[in-house]
């Protein structure tokens, strides 16, 4: 016992540094939250994922395109319009992902699976997202295809019940309860926009 109590005050400093190890080690890779809709956590790791995606998506399909189509542009996205993007789509994702939970409750796991099993997981699939979208197969699922499944369910959801997506999605955005911790971006109710 008295040689816990000796070691005490070294067992706390080591636990202080530990700690203050993994929280830099996640703040360092984006675990921190930048946003949270109706309760629901955004970090600063899944913006910036989505970010570099539509970025990359966006460059490689300029250069795709001939120079007659791309000298037509008058005004290329800025990167303040891709992270506006990106996270309004991460916004709206989490509204109809909750909305879809709602509807459908614990059918929704499996209806989402049975989507995405049609997905082709051929190497030459998987190697042409990697190109076009600049991210790892199991990325371009999670943040892509599982988002677009549970719109596409909640859209037939809806329409089975004679409700128009649309407008289910227009309210749902506007009752939303949305926070962005940066004063550079606000939520207007609709989308993500630069702060004045």
């Amino acid at each position: 016992m008295e040689t816990i109590k000796q070691y005490k005050p070294y067992i706390i400093f080591s636990s202080f540094i530990i700690g203050g190890l993994l929280i830099f080690a996640l703040i360092s890779q984006g675990f921190y939250p930048i946003a949270t809709v109706n309760g629901t956590i955004i970090t600063a790791h899944d913006f910036w994922q989505k970010y570099q995606t539509d970025s990359a998506y966006y460059q490689n399909y300029a250069k795709s395109l001939e120079a007659a189509q791309v000298a037509e542009e008058v005004d290329p996205p800025t990167a303040d319009d891709f992270k506006i993007s990106a996270l309004t789509q991460l916004v709206e994702n989490i509204i109809i992902s909750e909305g879809a939970e709602k509807e459908l409750g614990n059918d929704l796991e499996a209806l989402v699976e049975n989507k995405l099993s049609k997905v082709p997981q051929d190497d030459k699939f998987k190697n042409g997202v990697q190109a076009a979208y600049g991210a790892n197969f199991s990325d371009f699922l999670d943040n892509f295809m599982v988002p677009l499944a549970k719109q596409e369910i909640l859209e037939g959801r809806l329409f089975l019940k004679g409700e128009d997506f649309d407008e289910w999605f227009l309210k749902a955005k506007s009752e939303a309860k949305v926070k962005i911790f940066s004063g550079e971006y606000i939520w207007d109710g609709q989308q993500v926009q630069i702060s004045n």
